[in-house]
């Protein structure tokens, strides 16, 4: 299917009367450093271990494959790998003319992709625009005034915030007030998902041992904290340190310990909170759901719904979110963390396209087709429908003084990274001139 009759194909999905369910990626990875041991991420369980610093956990879990029973760990989360496709957005930002709202903190520019809360965050609520507060700005207010019936704002804005959710929850009541004293108050908007993505590693097949443990059920927490034992093998630390020293004797005795001081030899251990899971294969799982696009609506500032319009819009989100997806799938290597890194079993990234339950196709996602995809829906809805994302970067200043008055901080600025100053060229302007 070529660019132009694939673009059909989801406008007619995505408008009001569409039915089609959405577009689901699977692809199949295997660990590089060892073939077949993975470190997962570790979670706090709210309990003491070792020094007295919080016990780190492993989320393992029951999950139902193919009509059979496997015990599955976490790889990544739905919201951690939204954070690397957004990580994507911010580094093509140029590349796909994607808009960009930055707030300049000492040297580093953190922009929508990159804060917590997207567009929505309080790294926007204390910030500046020009002199005023950006959420009381007029494009600050716009902003928080938007919601899933009134969606143009953060289209403009903040692309991302419509792909992966937001919620405008750090929105004060001066900035949300309809009417002056009035007993009308505007809504916090609250966005759902409409890409999300997770990686999870398939354990041990279980499905021989089911019925028992249905009939173990209230037993089933301590069930699987042993299965979860037995398939994690330890991490072990050990190093020598090539002068060996050793505190000086006939002397006062030092306040600290040269192990304190990054001296000395790493002793040989083995961490088994923090060790690595044997796995049998990873599964990538994301889906595009169409449901949640079609709850999108892109009136003009001054004018009334045209569906045509909220098509246009829903397919750039569509198209972008596809791209992004066939990007990161196409690296040849996925890098979550240390020991974790994953090679495709395929270096095809196959999407079923989902008509209905049981009506699919599969759709092969090439970065090439996805953004000559991506760039048809975009120049449609520009030059047919007058929607379009803002071009030009919106740069603005933490305001440090109203952030104190509510809190003690101290920021561990980075470096900043190169692209910014191609994402942001206000942002170099603004630093050769300080």
């Amino acid at each position: 299917m070529n660019v132009e009759g694939f673009a059909n194909l989801l406008k007619q999905a995505l408008s009001d009367n569409g039915t089609a369910v959405g577009i689901r990626v699977e692809q199949k990875f295997r660990p590089f450093e060892s073939g077949f041991d993975v470190q997962p991420p570790t979670y706090s369980a709210g309990e003491e271990g070792r020094g007295g610093r919080q016990r780190p956990v492993r989320h393992f879990a029951l999950r139902r494959i193919g009509g059979r029973l496997f015990l599955t760990v976490l790889l990544d989360s739905i919201p951690s790998q939204a954070n690397r496709l957004e990580e994507l957005m911010v580094r093509r930002a140029k590349e796909l003319e994607l808009p960009v709202v930055g707030v300049r903190v000492e040297n580093y520019l953190v922009t929508q992709y990159d804060a917590p809360h997207r567009i929505y965050d309080a790294y926007f609520k204390f910030s500046k625009l020009g002199s005023q507060p950006f959420f009381t700005s007029p494009v600050g207010r716009e902003i928080l005034w938007a919601d899933t019936f009134t969606a143009t704002p953060i289209y403009r804005w903040s692309p991302n915030t419509l792909l992966f959710g937001g919620w405008a929850s750090h929105a004060d009541e001066a900035a949300m007030t309809l009417t002056q004293g009035g007993k009308f108050q505007r809504a916090q908007a609250k966005i759902e998902r409409a890409l999300e993505a997770t990686i999870f590693g398939v354990v041990a097949d279980l499905t021989p041992f089911e019925e028992t443990l249905e009939k173990n059920a209230d037993q089933l927490d301590r069930m699987l904290d042993g299965l979860s034992r037995f398939f994690t093998v330890g991490k072990t630390e050990s190093r020598y340190d090539p002068l060996n020293p050793s505190a000086a004797t006939g002397r006062q005795v030092s306040e600290e310990k040269l192990s304190q001081l990054g001296l000395g030899h790493i002793l040989p251990t083995i961490n088994a909170d923090g060790g690595y899971v044997t796995v049998q294969e990873i599964v990538y799982h994301s889906v595009l759901k169409f449901s949640s696009l079609r709850k999108l609506y892109f009136p003009p500032q001054q004018g009334t719904y045209a569906h045509e319009r909220d098509v246009a819009g829903r397919l750039v989100l569509a198209t972008l979110g596809l791209h992004l997806l066939s990007v990161y799938l196409s690296q040849g290597a996925i890098k979550l963390r240390s020991r974790a890194t994953l090679v495709p079993e395929n270096s095809l990234v196959n999407a079923m396209y989902l008509e209905h339950v049981r009506e699919e196709r599969v759709i092969q996602l090439d970065p090439k087709f996805t953004r000559e995809l991506y760039i048809y829906a975009k120049k449609d809805a520009e030059e047919n429908h007058g929607l379009s994302f803002e071009k030009e970067c919106l740069l603005l200043d933490l305001d440090e003084d109203e952030l104190s008055n509510k809190s003690s901080f101290t920021f561990k600025v980075p470096l900043t990274p190169s692209y910014v100053y191609d994402i942001c060229p206000k942002f170099a302007e603004r630093e050769n001139g300080r």
